[in-house]
C-alpha cells in the first residue's frame, strides 16, 4: 500500500495557506506588519460638519501612558508600556516583562489645533478635532460613464 503522507502534508500545506489568506488582514499599516512584541493601535476616523474624531484602540494602558502631541499639521499619538510583572510562591518564580511603544501620526488639515480635545475611557482614546470651516472636505459625487 502506497504512503500518503505527502500526499495529506500537501492538502494541509493549502487548507493553511488559504486559511491564512481570509484570515490576514489586508489592510495591515507597515507599523503593524513590522509589528514583533503584541502592541498595536486600531484607529477610526470620522467626520461630521463641525469636527473630526479620532477613535484608538489603546487596551491595557493609562492615561499617563499616553502622550498626544500636535506638529507641523500633524498629529501623534503615542503610548509607552513597561510592564513587569512578577510573581513567587512555592519554589516557582515567574517574572515577565513586557516592553513596547505604539505610534500613529495623522495628517491634520482644517482643524484648529489649539481647540483638540481628548478624552481616554476604557481603553479608547477620543480625541475631537474641531473644523477650521464647517461643512464636509471637498466631497463630490463622480459619474461614471
Amino acid at each position: 500500500m502506497p504512503n500518503l503522507t505527502p500526499y495529506n502534508r500537501r492538502r494541509n500545506h493549502m487548507r493553511s495557506f488559504i486559511k491564512n489568506f481570509f484570515d490576514d488582514d489586508f489592510f495591515l499599516s507597515s507599523a503593524d506588519f513590522f509589528n514583533t512584541n503584541g502592541l498595536s493601535m486600531r484607529a477610526d476616523i470620522k467626520e461630521t460638519d463641525k469636527e473630526y474624531i479620532i477613535e484608538a484602540d489603546m487596551p491595557g494602558f493609562s492615561k499617563e501612558q499616553i502622550d498626544i502631541t500636535v506638529n507641523n499639521g500633524y498629529i501623534t499619538i503615542k503610548a509607552d508600556r513597561k510592564d513587569i510583572i512578577h510573581e513567587e510562591r512555592e519554589g516557582y518564580i515567574r517574572r515577565e516583562r513586557r516592553y513596547g511603544t505604539l505610534q500613529r501620526t495623522f495628517r491634520l488639515q482644517n482643524v484648529k489645533e489649539d481647540e483638540i480635545k481628548a478624552k481616554y475611557e476604557n481603553g479608547v482614546l477620543k480625541i475631537i478635532l474641531p473644523k477650521i470651516k464647517e461643512g464636509k472636505d471637498g466631497v463630490r459625487k463622480i459619474d461614471i460613464n
